[in-house]
């Protein structure tokens, strides 16, 4: 772990109520984190300027229409760009033989123990990455898990002239068996051997134009989080998509990945939601020891309190004490946080700026399209 930060280790569960999240962002802010501070001033500003409301609305009733040959090709190829972009940036696609894992392009039904349903969809459901990283490495061989386009899935647009170097596996991979003893109703396990893959990409999030409960996203990252542990081989990278870098669940999971690898950087794309929240975490040389099947215990257990429904809406930050508290992240973890968050957030705030000063001009300042695992931040 390239931090000289204590090494994090799981603590119990406790059940404190409160949403930590500005507890923490004050924490990073007091600590001389001033990008952070320019950052929320440009949120107050875009959330009391009504003349955004109008480029909102439009572009809610854009992104809610059915997807069509057309805007998949678009998508395919802004997805495709975008992690261009940000290899470039920092270099994460290995060179020569290479085997990777796609999580990332999925429509998802998770269904919990209060009969309840929801459905969670990806534009990167049109491999995008997976068409960069083969043609960023002639040598990748990939393997995808996607939904059925009968079932709700996304039509599958990799070129045909790289689809012999790749494999398709269409299912839903909330149903997966992940462990032994999981409950009646999932499916067989995953379709590939744990500790496969040298590179394993985890893109999944849902849209705004599903209902769904208010646990389903943390379904999706703890699920997500769960398979590219297992799969990833030792000393392989995971490159995985989280939202909202100062919140108590994001900090978490990134406190949780920091103790199961040599190094972890992120990186926020410029080519597309440069002015959202979200950003990918680089986990680079994982180490597949003792301190992964800890990491994978609390992972399980927390994917069971939501899928068992042991936490209601407003108890879902507990179930990231499973983890670490906010007190231990503000002892021993805010340094580090600003060291990862600061690329970020700059990335951020500039395309925030821009986006203010032109009144909305290609993107949202106020709600996501993307429904993250909280309020964009």
């Amino acid at each position: 772990m390239s931090t000289t930060a204590q090494r994090p280790q799981p603590v119990p569960l406790t059940f404190a109520e409160e949403e930590p999240y500005e507890n923490l962002a004050t924490a990073i802010i007091a600590a001389g984190c001033t990008v952070l501070a320019e950052l929320h001033e440009l949120y107050r500003k875009g959330w009391e300027d009504p003349t955004l409301d109008a480029h909102f609305q439009n572009w809610r009733n854009i992104s809610a229409q059915p997807s069509t040959y057309g805007t998949a090709i678009s998508w395919l190829k802004t997805y495709c760009k975008s992690m261009h972009d940000m290899n470039t940036q920092i270099k994460f696609i290995p060179d020569g033989p290479l085997n990777f894992l796609d999580l990332g392009w999925v429509l998802i039904v998770v269904s919990f123990s209060s009969k309840h349903t929801a459905s969670i969809a990806d534009y990167n459901a049109l491999c995008g990455y997976s068409k960069c990283i083969m043609e960023t490495n002639p040598m990748a061989t990939g393997t995808g898990v996607c939904l059925p386009v009968h079932d709700g899935g996304h039509l599958f647009m990799l070129p045909k002239y790289l689809r012999d170097r790749y494999t398709v596996h269409y299912a839903d991979m909330t149903m997966y068996n992940l462990r032994n003893g999981t409950g009646k109703g999932y499916a067989s396990p995953p379709p590939f051997r744990p500790a496969s893959f040298d590179l394993v990409v985890a893109d999944g999030h849902p849209l705004h134009t599903r209902e769904f409960n208010a646990r389903v996203p943390h379904v999706l990252v703890v699920t997500q989080l769960i398979i590219a542990v297992n799969a990833v081989k030792e000393g392989g990278t995971i490159f995985i998509k989280l939202s909202k870098f100062a919140s108590f669940n994001t900090a978490s999971i990134l406190y949780l990945l920091d103790s199961i690898c040599s190094s972890m950087e992120t990186v926020k794309p410029r080519t597309v939601h440069g002015n959202r929240g979200t950003f990918y975490t680089i986990v680079r040389g994982v180490q597949r020891g003792e301190a992964l099947k800890r990491c994978l215990n609390v992972l399980h257990q927390m994917r069971q309190d939501f899928l068992n429904s042991v936490l209601g809406s407003s108890g879902i930050w507990p179930a990231y004490e499973r983890i670490t508290t906010i007190e231990q992240l503000k002892e021993c973890y805010i340094p580090r946080l600003i060291e990862l968050g600061t690329p970020v957030w700059e990335v951020q705030k500039e395309h925030l700026a821009w986006f203010i000063q032109n009144k909305g001009s290609g993107g949202s300042a106020k709600v996501e399209g993307e429904i993250e695992i909280q309020e964009d931040n």
